[in-house]
């Protein structure tokens, strides 16, 4: 696995740092992070961290994208209301997001 991402799953933490991250040593060149070409699936138990884990990758990753299948049923004011009789379309509707986002990525760095 990407030592990247894996940094990132290690700074998750539930309690607050006691100490602040040292800054790198004087004219060490800046860290570039690229999830280009890179697709990062997410599994897991309701309540087990996968919205807080993607959220703290895109903190890492600016550039990065989060395909939530809990976007699905989310009203436009807000509101959650899961159904689980639409998960499978749920699934399906997500997959297609990310099938046409990764799509148009791909003629854009070919044009």
């Amino acid at each position: 696995m990407e030592d990247s991402f894996l940094e990132s799953f290690g700074r998750l933490s539930l309690q607050q740092r006691q100490h602040p991250r040292p800054p790198p040593p004087r004219g060490t060149p800046p860290r570039r992070h690229s999830f280009r070409k890179h697709l990062y699936l997410l599994r897991g138990l309701p309540g087990s961290g996968k919205t807080t884990l993607a959220r703290q990758l895109q903190l890492d990753f600016p550039r990065a994208v989060i395909f939530s299948t809990d976007d699905f049923f989310s009203q436009e004011d807000g509101t959650y209301e899961f159904n689980p009789d639409f998960l499978e379309e749920a699934h399906k509707w997500n997959q297609k997001r990310e099938e046409t986002f990764m799509e148009s990525q791909e003629r854009r760095s070919t044009a």
